[in-house]
């Protein structure tokens, strides 16, 4: 066990709720949709919440996608990696909208910017100088990584900054106003939930399943190499919130002052269901990234250089087709990383990963060692 306290939420707890459901909103309309498939029966009266709930997000969330959209890399949305920090000094929605109105425009379409592009970290006067450089902006943002959709949205933005802003206020003012409604009518299955949890906190289940969401949390960091707006973790004491919107997941929150960690609806049966099988399915994956001459062959090529694509199809002697192949299976354990160049894909050995690997399979023979 960790030498973290996990206390439970009482102060922020709705706050947090209001800003998971804002990115929940958008994956799903309905709430069996974000449900676990199997051992999960949703509750009649949250489920019919929620959809009222993506009703209200559907009537007022016109061209915002960029701000509530997860980026799977950031592990949150544009408009967490903004605003969330900040959630302990938020008790309504009018404190989010003065929130977005002490934030100039311009910082708020260079955060836009600069969350999209993963990679790098410029500082806002590279953000400033392209885009009052139609031509450099446009080439800019054709190499962005982001949807289609989130582009269009970003230079919409960049094009008219105040519309869109007084948009996401109005946004959030109405959705806060449907959330505290719906909010307040499932207060009997909340506090029922708080109580599941508490008993959770007593007995170490939730320090378990924060530990074993730490160490899947650091292994995704080392593949993907992203560092993400965040403060230290935890080394006493960590709040835990309870999710009515978020069924059977944990996320972890850091704002300037706590650390949070989050649990939805159902995540406890689904983690001690699931635990068992986690260290196996990793170890597959390991033995699965070298159980083939060719991916031996291309670890070998990228520990001496980076090399893209049709360099290494050369070097190697396999068609592209197979070659993608291979690559996909090397990106998803984690030993590989890729960057896209123009027309060129561009692959590298992830060193992180072989020493997350090693340190994994080390712990089979430390008993004999000692």
């Amino acid at each position: 066990m960790s030498k973290c306290v996990y206390v439970l939420e009482e102060r922020n707890d709705m706050m947090i709720e209001f800003f998971s459901l804002l990115s929940t909103l958008q994956e799903a309309d309905k709430y069996k949709d974000i449900c676990p498939n199997e051992g999960f029966t949703p509750d009649e009266k949250i489920s019919d919440a929620y959809y009222r709930l993506s009703l209200a997000n559907k009537r007022w969330n016109s061209g915002l996608g960029m701000f509530f959209v997860k980026k799977p890399e950031r592990n949150m949305n544009l408009f967490d990696w903004l605003f969330r920090p900040d959630l302990e000094t938020y008790a309504s929605g009018e404190d989010i909208v003065k929130a977005i109105e002490n934030m100039p425009a311009r910082k708020l379409m260079y955060g836009a910017l600069r969350f999209n592009d993963l990679y790098n970290n410029f500082n806002d006067k590279f953000y400033e100088d392209i885009i009052e450089n139609r031509s450099v902006f446009m080439s800019y943002m054709n190499g962005l990584n982001a949807t289609t959709d989130a582009r269009w949205e970003i230079m919409s933005f960049v094009q008219n900054p105040d519309d869109v802003i007084s948009d996401l206020k109005t946004y959030i003012v109405n959705m806060y106003r449907e959330f505290s409604h719906e909010y307040g009518l499932l207060k009997e299955e909340y506090d029922a939930l708080k109580e599941e949890f508490e008993n959770y906190i007593v007995d170490g289940t939730v320090d378990s399943a924060a530990e074993a969401y730490e160490t899947e949390r650091k292994r995704n960091n080392a593949i993907t190499q992203i560092s993400v707006q965040q403060s230290a973790p935890p080394t006493s004491e960590a709040r835990v919130a309870v999710l009515m919107f978020t069924p059977c997941r944990i996320l972890r929150i850091d704002t300037m002052r706590s650390t949070y960690y989050t649990f939805g609806v159902g995540y406890m049966p689904a983690f001690e269901e699931n635990s068992a099988t986690d260290g196996t399915e990793k170890i597959r994956d390991i033995f699965k990234a070298f159980t083939d001459s060719t991916r031996a062959q291309i670890i070998e090529v990228l520990h001496d250089k980076e090399c893209y694509n049709g360099e290494l199809s050369k070097i190697l002697g396999v068609p592209m087709s197979s070659l993608t192949h291979h690559m996909e299976i090397l990106g998803n354990s984690g030993f590989v990383l890729k960057r896209i160049e123009g027309k060129r894909t561009y692959y590298r050995i992830n060193k992180k990963q072989f020493i997350y690997a090693s340190n994994m399979l080390r712990r089979f023979v430390e008993d004999d060692e000692a």
